[in-house]
């Protein structure tokens, strides 16, 4: 019983602003506004190829070399082969699916890069010298 009860008080006595994982780090949040855009722009392009191998077959498309040649907004994107593609709802999944992926690889170890916020500071204040 004893035993419990000095688990409890443990507990209790750690703070989450006492954990060395509480400090933030300095441009946390640039950083990750950052990087979720430029995966996001990665993914969208990586996303081309698995995309065509939806419509038309790997096969297919490693037999022809085909990829887009433009992909306008609000317009049909067209194919190295001539056809235009109006829907594209699958590729918003694929490209939604590869950036997922990527940012939750890469971030946490461009986080920890990034350096540590002095206690003393408030976020978004120059240190005194």
């Amino acid at each position: 019983m004893f035993g419990g009860r000095k688990l409890m008080n443990v507990r209790a006595s750690k703070r989450v602003s006492d954990s060395p994982q509480a400090v933030g780090r300095r441009f946390g949040t640039i950083v990750f506004i950052v990087w979720a855009v430029t995966t996001a722009l990665v993914s969208f392009h990586i996303a081309h190829f698995p995309y065509l191998c939806r419509l038309y077959g790997f096969s297919h498309v490693r037999a022809e070399h085909l990829h887009f040649i433009a992909t306008p907004k609000g317009a049909p994107w067209i194919v190295s082969n001539g056809d235009q593609i109006k829907e594209g709802f699958s590729h918003y999944l694929i490209s939604a699916g590869i950036w997922f992926a990527l940012f939750v690889a890469t971030f946490p170890f461009i986080y920890r890069l990034l350096p540590v916020q002095k206690k003393n500071q408030l976020p978004g204040s120059e240190p005194h010298t």
